[in-house]
């Protein structure tokens, strides 16, 4: 899986990819994991469905987190 780095749209920290998501409802539940273990995360991509749904499989919906938090969020997804 390749990197992705963006600035965080509330904060000045990188974002960096960890998944990509084949739904929505998938991309949803990591986010809801993540969250519950107090890890930022953001869902880029995740309306590119609505106007071509073959666009979110092409590449699938990100999931972001910030660079800090890359390590214990892929672990939590991973388990």
């Amino acid at each position: 899986m390749r990197s992705v780095r963006r600035k965080n749209k509330h904060e000045d920290e990188e974002m960096i990819q960890i998944y990509a998501a084949g739904s929505y409802l998938e991309a949803e539940m990591i986010k809801s994991i993540l969250g519950n273990s107090n890890i930022y995360c953001e869902l880029w991509d995740e309306h590119a469905g609505s106007m071509f749904p073959p666009a979110t499989f092409s590449k699938g919906i990100r999931v972001m987190v910030r660079e800090k938090d890359s390590e214990k969020a892929k672990n939590l997804i991973e388990h």
